[in-house]
């Protein structure tokens, strides 16, 4: 069985392609995939290099959803090339999208704006939706700013410089686990 993805990047403000940490998001979403995730989804697509990354691996299905058109036109012209049928491009809002997916999958990956207004929210609406199944992870990246240690179906934090990961299990309160910071790329 493969891996499908649901995953969301966007870009910096300032309107600059942000293709944030390259390869720590790729270890940390490829950690995620190798130990038995089935499922994945893509929240703010960006360049799409982590929906690349997870289609490489295997993964079965991956839902990316980008806004903005020129982003959205670039990963979809990327992955008709590739011609690889796991994945599909969406160009919309994710944050409407999560109201209205039914898909559940097994990880959701956000990387929204990090001066996103709904930003504190998004642990909270994901986890709330049918966009992840019961017992599927959530992995948000964040600014320094932010904590959600206190979230019930908080499990984990890392740090890798200004770049911060917090990860949620959906379902029953999680098992938390120390938090890492300081990581080296």
């Amino acid at each position: 069985a493969g891996v499908q993805v649901f995953f969301i990047h966007t870009e910096a403000p300032g309107g600059h392609l942000y293709d944030g940490i390259g390869t720590v998001t790729v270890e940390v979403l490829v950690q995620a995939a190798l130990t038995g995730v089935i499922e994945d989804s893509d929240l703010f697509g960006g360049t799409g290099s982590i929906t690349l990354e997870l289609l490489s691996r295997g993964c079965t299905e991956v839902v990316t959803v980008e806004r903005d058109r020129k982003h959205f036109a670039f990963i979809a012209q990327t992955l008709r090339a590739l011609g690889d049928a796991a994945a599909h491009p969406l160009c919309g809002d994710a944050l409407k999208y999560v109201q209205r997916c039914r898909l559940g999958f097994d990880l959701v990956f956000a990387d929204p704006p990090y001066a996103l207004p709904e930003l504190p929210e998004l642990p909270d609406r994901i986890l709330g939706s049918e966009t992840l199944r019961e017992g599927g992870l959530l992995v948000l990246e964040h600014g320094k700013n932010y904590s959600f240690a206190d979230h019930p179906c908080f499990l984990e934090h890392r740090a890798y410089g200004s770049v911060n990961f917090s990860f949620f299990r959906k379902g029953a309160a999680a098992e938390v686990v120390p938090q890492r910071e300081g990581a080296e790329e």
